[in-house]
C-alpha cells in the first residue's frame, strides 16, 4: 500500500497531523512514508511507527527462539555456554564428562594402556610376557582388558598399581580420545549448539560463525552460541528429515526482471541436483520445495548408515538457518530495533486543520521492514 497523499493541501495536511501526535514518531521515519487514510472529508488515519522502549529480550522470554549464551566477562550465563559446549568452568574441555560413559572410556583406555610404556613395563612385572615379540601387542591388549575388568575402571587394590588412574599418559589419551567421540556423537553436550561470531562496533551484530561481519579487530569468533529449545529443536529434527535432508535452500544475489527474487531450492546430486525457480521470500521457496519432494516421491535410502548421514546434513542446515533467523531477532532487540504501530485518527474541523481524535497503538515488532509491513496491512484492514 503507497502512501495515500495524492495532493499538496494533503501533504500539507499530514504536516500539521504529525505535529499533533501524541506518541512521537521513531527516527526511522525519516527513510519511510507516514500512511494517510482518508476515511470521509473529515476523517483521516495517521499510521507511522514509533520506537517501543520497553520492549523485552525474546531469547530471553519468547519460546520457540532458543537462548544466546555468551562468554562476554559480563555475561551472566557462562555456565550455560559451558554446559552447551561440554567445557569446564576453566573454558576446557571438561574430560570428567567421559566418565559417565564408562563403556566409552574403556575401549579407549585399553587401546591407550596397551601402547603405554609405562603399562607395559607393568605388564613384565606383574605378569608372564611371550618370548614371541609378535603375540605382545595381543598379550598387552588382554592384559589391560583384564585390568579393567578387575578393578573397575577405579581404586582396587587387586594389583600392586591401585587403578588406572596410575597409567597418567594413558589415561589421558583414553579421556581425550572418549571426549572427541562422545561431543561429535552429541552424547555431551547440546547436540543442536550452534556456535556464533560477535561484531561489535557503533552497534552489535551477533551472526552463526563465520557468516557475518569479520574483522579482525571488531569481530569475536566463538563469542557466543545459540542453544535451542524444546519447540526449536523439534523443527531442526522435522526440517532436517523431512526437507533438508534432500538439498537445501539457497539465497541468491540480483533481479529476476524488475522484482529480487532470491530464494531457491536445489537438490543434491543423489536426488536428481534440480535446480527450482527462484522465489521472493523463503517461505514460498520451502513450500515449494516440500510440494517437489511429496510430488516426486524422494525416499531417503533405506541403508541405515546412509540414511543417518543424510539426515545429520538436514540436520546440520536446518540448525544453522534456524539460529540465523534467532540471531536476526536478538540483533534486532540489541540495537532498538523494535517498533510499534501506531494509528492516529484525526477529524478536520471548521478551520480546516486536523484535530487528534484518538490514537491506537501495537507494540513488540522486531524489525523496521516487518514492522512497517504490519502498519500498511493494519492500515488497510481499517475504514473507521
Amino acid at each position: 500500500m503507497q502512501n495515500q497523499i495524492v495532493t499538496e493541501h494533503e501533504t500539507e495536511l499530514a504536516d500539521m497531523m504529525e505535529e499533533r501526535l501524541d506518541i512521537q514518531p521513531s527516527p526511522i521515519m525519516s527513510y519511510k512514508d507516514a500512511i494517510v487514510k482518508k476515511i470521509s472529508d473529515k476523517k483521516y488515519l495517521f499510521g507511522y511507527l514509533a520506537d517501543d522502549q520497553d520492549a523485552e529480550n525474546p531469547l530471553a522470554e519468547w519460546d520457540g527462539v532458543g537462548r544466546i549464551y555468551s562468554s562476554h566477562r559480563h555475561s551472566d550465563n557462562h555456565g550455560e555456554m559451558q554446559e552447551a559446549l561440554a567445557l569446564g568452568s576453566d573454558w576446557e574441555p571438561d574430560f570428567e564428562l567421559t566418565h559417565g560413559f564408562p563403556d566409552v572410556l574403556k575401549t579407549h583406555w585399553v587401546k591407550a594402556a596397551a601402547e603405554d610404556v609405562s603399562f607395559r613395563q607393568w605388564c613384565h612385572e606383574n605378569g608372564r610376557p611371550p618370548k614371541d615379540p609378535e603375540q605382545l601387542d595381543s598379550y598387552y591388549l588382554r592384559k589391560a582388558r583384564r585390568f579393567w575388568a578387575e578393578t573397575g575402571g577405579s581404586d582396587n587394590y587387586l594389583y600392586n598399581a591401585a587403578d588406572v588412574w596410575d597409567f597418567e599418559v594413558a589415561m589421558e589419551k583414553a579421556e581425550e580420545a572418549a571426549y572427541n567421540e562422545l561431543l561429535e556423537a552429541g552424547q555431551i553436550g547440546d547436540p543442536d549448539r550452534v556456535i556464533l561470531d560477535c561484531y561489535q562496533h557503533s552497534g552489535i551484530a551477533w551472526s552463526v560463525s563465520g557468516e557475518g561481519m569479520q574483522c579482525r579487530f571488531d569481530t569475536a569468533n566463538g563469542a557466543g552460541v545459540w542453544v535451542p529449545d524444546d519447540d526449536t529443536r523439534e523443527e531442526i529434527h522435522r526440517r532436517g528429515e523431512q526437507v533438508y535432508a534432500f538439498g537445501c535452500i539457497a539465497e541468491m544475489c540480483g533481479l529476476i526482471g524488475n522484482t529480487r527474487k532470491p530464494f531457491q531450492f536445489k537438490l543434491d546430486d543423489q536426488f536428481g541436483g534440480v535446480e527450482s525457480m527462484r522465489f521472493e521470500t523463503w517461505s514460498e521457496a520451502y513450500e515449494a520445495f516440500q510440494r517437489h519432494i511429496k510430488l516426486h516421491n524422494l525416499r531417503l535410502p533405506k541403508k541405515k548408515a546412509e540414511r543417518e548421514t543424510l539426515i545429520e546434513r538436514g540436520r546440520i542446515r536446518a540448525r544453522a538457518e534456524i539460529a540465523r533467523s534467532c540471531v536476526e531477532l536478538y540483533n534486532d532487540y540489541l540495537n532498538g530495533n523494535v517498533f510499534g504501530v501506531v494509528i492516529a485518527s484525526f477529524e478536520i474541523g471548521g478551520d480546516g486543520e486536523p484535530e487528534l481524535i484518538d490514537d491506537d497503538s501495537v507494540w513488540g515488532f522486531y524489525g523496521d521492514d516487518d514492522a512497517y509491513d504490519s502498519l500498511k496491512q493494519e492500515i488497510e484492514a481499517r475504514d473507521d
